[in-house]
């Protein structure tokens, strides 16, 4: 048997229409690394034999712990992580015809959206890890570079899944530099580069009586938002703010190619964090000036920007990520 490439995976990610049911509609995503296990754990016999002599235990829960790093790209798979991570979307009409603005909120109950992918291995096998939720998602902005993220999950199983070609979309990543527009407070800072954000989602799974191990159902905790950014200092309001302990509003709204058939519509992804805190500022040399490395959390708030912790925006050529 001759030997496979790392280069020869394929993956797709999808929606499921149910907790663990395979979806329909798949999107063929390249990415730059992934790590799909399938965890079972030996639950170990704790009683004592009469000797030192361990004995064999039995199968615990199983758990899928798939994660994947990719370069963030308009309709290669970041739309439907979007969607499973907040848990509700709505789409509307954008421009010319063949635009939508999506606008993804958080979902209020615990039952979360859940997603599966499917992995070609090895260039012969073919699995499915079903009954994903989105645990984290990790977005950086590099002053170089494309938009990356990395995306974590817990999962339910993993089944054998059916063998694809895929065909991928237009690869066009959005780059940061020339395309972000970072706004504080409701104005576009010009000093504000190497911005990332972190979201958290406390996913876990869980195994119920009578289910053979295998978990059968999938919950959401608190959605927790929070980032960083190098800001070069030319005074002290920004510094003011975390004394202060001052609520920002900060907007980062990102736009990418324009659409090979709307004309003039351009892709974007935006994000809009209505209340953020500042939680550390510390002065540092960045290339020879003087800038802070500013962290900040992300909390509920109501003002022109939005009610929520945060929202995010697609615009696309897709009609619906539901």
């Amino acid at each position: 048997m001759a030997l496979t490439g790392h280069f020869e995976k394929r993956l797709q990610l999808g929606q499921e229409s149910a907790y663990g049911s395979i979806g329909v509609t798949r999107r063929t995503v390249p990415f730059q690394s992934e790590t799909f296990s399938l965890d079972i754990p030996n639950t170990p016999v704790a009683d004592v034999w009469g000797n030192r002599t361990p004995r064999k235990g039995w199968q615990g829960p199983r758990v899928s712990t798939p994660s994947i790093d990719f370069d963030v790209a308009p309709e290669l798979g970041v739309g439907d992580v979007l969607k499973c991570l907040f848990g509700t979307s709505s789409a509307s009409q954008f421009g010319t015809f063949t635009s939508y603005k999506h606008t993804f909120t958080v979902r209020a109950v615990a039952e979360p959206a859940t997603m599966f992918a499917r992995l070609l291995e090895y260039g012969t096998f073919v699995y499915d890890y079903n009954g994903l939720a989105v645990d984290a998602l990790d977005l950086n902005y590099p002053a170089k570079g494309n938009v990356h993220a990395s995306a974590k999950f817990l999962g339910k199983d993993r089944i054998a899944g059916t063998a694809f070609t895929g065909t991928y979309g237009t690869l066009a990543p959005f780059t940061p530099f020339g395309n972000l527009s970072v706004l504080i407070d409701g104005t576009a800072s010009p000093d504000v580069r190497d911005v990332k954000v972190g979201f958290k989602n406390n996913a876990a799974q869980h195994v119920m009586a009578g289910t053979n191990n295998t978990p059968s159902k999938a919950t959401v905790g608190m959605l927790e938002a929070s980032g960083e950014f190098v800001l070069y200092l030319q005074n002290e309001t920004e510094l003011n703010k975390f004394i202060n302990k001052t609520s920002s509003t900060l907007q980062l709204n990102l736009q990418g190619t324009t659409f090979s058939l709307s004309g003039t519509s351009k892709y974007e992804m935006n994000l809009k964090f209505p209340n953020i805190e500042y939680r550390a500022f510390p002065i540092q040399n960045q290339d020879g000036v003087i800038a802070a490395g500013v962290a900040w959390n992300a909390y509920f708030g109501t003002n022109a920007v939005g009610t929520a912790a945060v929202i995010a925006e697609l615009i696309d050529s897709v009609a619906s990520y539901d």
